[in-house]
């Protein structure tokens, strides 16, 4: 059963997050406390069973992702995703983008990617650390030939606005993986919506 009182508490959470990130640039913002307890429970549960993983198309074998598990917290997750994009468009002035896509990313220890810029597909990403702080293994992001990091703390992450095709920051991971794997939710939102070319597995995320 989708537990409609924990999306809406997610919501909240979510925007005041938003509300209070740490604004880089026009394009970046470093947000904290982002989900509430009970989210992290749930994720945990699901960790806790043997479920499928799956490829990240055109990614390493490294990268594993799901996507949807329905009557579950991932479901519940895409639900606040929804919700959240009237709030994403207000942080960069935008409109009409929609909520593309979610997915629960785990990142082994073999898994690199050089600097890179996101897909154009994606307007807005947003990246959230989940358990087991790893600070640095988090994001380096790189503007103005200055790098900026954005530490794997628990409950932390970034949103990053596209702005043009032309004006994609360059990011990396900041430290190759050591330990036990790096899990991380990923969201995107798109004016194209979850009709964009390739909306479930967009190339080159981080």
């Amino acid at each position: 059963m989708i537990d409609q009182n924990l999306i809406t508490k997610s919501v909240s959470t979510v925007t005041a997050s938003l509300n209070n990130a740490k604004k880089i640039n026009n394009q970046l913002l470093l947000i904290n406390n982002v989900f509430p307890q009970p989210v992290f429970d749930k994720i945990k549960t699901i960790l806790d069973y043997n479920v499928e993983w799956k490829s990240v198309q055109n990614q390493l074998e490294s990268r594993k992702m799901i996507d949807w598990i329905p009557e579950s917290i991932i479901e519940e997750l895409h639900i606040v995703g929804q919700q959240l994009t009237a709030q994403v468009c207000q942080c960069y002035n935008i409109n009409d983008i929609y909520f593309q896509a979610l997915q629960l990313w785990k990142d082994e220890s073999t898994y690199v990617i050089k600097a890179h810029q996101d897909n154009p597909v994606i307007d807005v990403a947003m990246q959230i650390y989940l358990f087991n702080d790893k600070q640095s293994e988090g994001t380096t992001f790189i503007i103005n030939d200055q790098e900026i990091n954005c530490p794997f703390k628990q409950n932390t992450g970034y949103v990053l606005w596209k702005k043009s095709n032309k004006e994609r920051i360059l990011h990396r991971i900041t430290n190759k993986i050591t330990g036990s794997d790096r899990i991380t939710l990923y969201l995107t939102w798109s004016r194209f919506g979850k009709q964009a070319p390739n909306a479930n597995n967009p190339t080159a995320w981080l």
